[in-house]
């Protein structure tokens, strides 16, 4: 049973990448090489102006779904619709922006607010909005850099 349930969590954790990001997924195992978020917050608002949301399903890429969700949590009433992107997602907006960029609700954020930026937005064919401090390198894993310590320390 455990396997089955490890394999649904694997099938969809690549279900929304794009052919581009799943070749860079690979690239990155092959070269033993994560993605990892540097910079910090400059309270640009962009994030909160066009952000993908995702459900329980995966990423949202309908109304239909996106109206489900909101039956079942009050947590998405916080945001609007505002366009379809390149990828087929829904771009929201949050309404709890202040006209200062800042929150209106803060204490209260919902997680993909608190865990932004998601690292899979690169393999799903989003990214960054314009102008955030945050970005994404590439660089060698931790237990690859272990491994070849032990590897060395143990000659």
């Amino acid at each position: 049973m455990k396997s089955i349930v490890k394999s649904k969590k694997i099938i969809s954790f690549f279900t929304d990448f794009t052919l581009a990001g799943l070749i860079q997924f690979i690239f990155l195992k092959i070269r033993r090489k994560v993605l990892v978020v540097r910079g910090s917050c400059n309270c640009c608002g962009n994030c909160c102006r066009a952000i993908n949301l995702e459900g329980p399903k995966g990423w949202i890429k309908s109304e239909q779904y996106f109206q489900e969700l909101l039956m079942k949590n009050h947590e998405f009433s916080r945001f609007s619709v505002v366009k379809k992107d390149q990828s087929g997602h829904l771009v929201f907006e949050c309404k709890k922006l202040g006209e200062n960029n800042m929150c209106t609700d803060y204490d209260q954020r919902p997680d993909v607010c608190r865990l932004f930026p998601d690292k899979r937005l690169t393999f799903c064919g989003g990214g960054l909005p314009d102008g955030c401090g945050y970005r994404f390198e590439e660089m060698k894993s931790f237990k690859h850099v272990l491994d070849n310590k032990l590897k060395h320390n143990s000659k």
